[in-house]
């Protein structure tokens, strides 16, 4: 999430399901600035996961191509960019990052954290580390999953 561009697989998993029970992701707080508060909402309330297809639909990704041709698609944007000369280039990135800046994405990040920290101790976090200890990470995880019908609580 906090790469400056991000090309993906179209069948590429994307999402963070330990939010379910695990903690809240420090990564998350460029969300709402790339997808909006909804989508951002929808995915931390969830822990729902999307393809690589969704991610540039929602704008959290630049672009999804087909898994093999990933690697031809990256080298094509780097020789896109390599025109371009290193201080212009920092130039541009410079703006857009202050522009982050005067938005508050670095209080936001560091605020994740202790977000983070606080959910530890909230009744999930509490929750999710008793049944690690009573029966095992396994059940744990379809503890986790098994109400969302995903993952490893997924009907067979």
């Amino acid at each position: 999430m906090m790469c400056d561009l991000v090309i993906a697989a179209e069948d590429a998993i994307i999402g963070h399901p330990a939010v379910r029970a695990m903690g809240h992701p420090r990564n998350s707080c460029i969300w709402p600035l790339l997808i909006g508060m909804r989508k951002s909402k929808e995915l931390l309330y969830t822990g729902r996961q999307i393809s690589g297809i969704e991610a540039e639909q929602i704008g959290m990704i630049n672009k999804a191509v087909p898994a093999d041709k990933v690697e031809e698609e990256v080298n094509r944007w780097a020789e896109m960019i390599a025109h371009q000369s290193a201080d212009a280039l920092a130039i541009h990135k410079e703006t857009l990052n202050r522009w982050w800046q005067n938005m508050g994405i670095e209080s936001s990040i560091r605020s994740s954290s202790d977000y983070d920290l606080m959910y530890q101790l909230s009744e999930q976090g509490i929750a999710w580390r008793e049944k690690i200890q009573q029966e095992g990470m396994k059940a744990a995880l379809a503890w986790r999953d098994g109400p969302y019908n995903d993952l490893r609580g997924k009907s067979r």
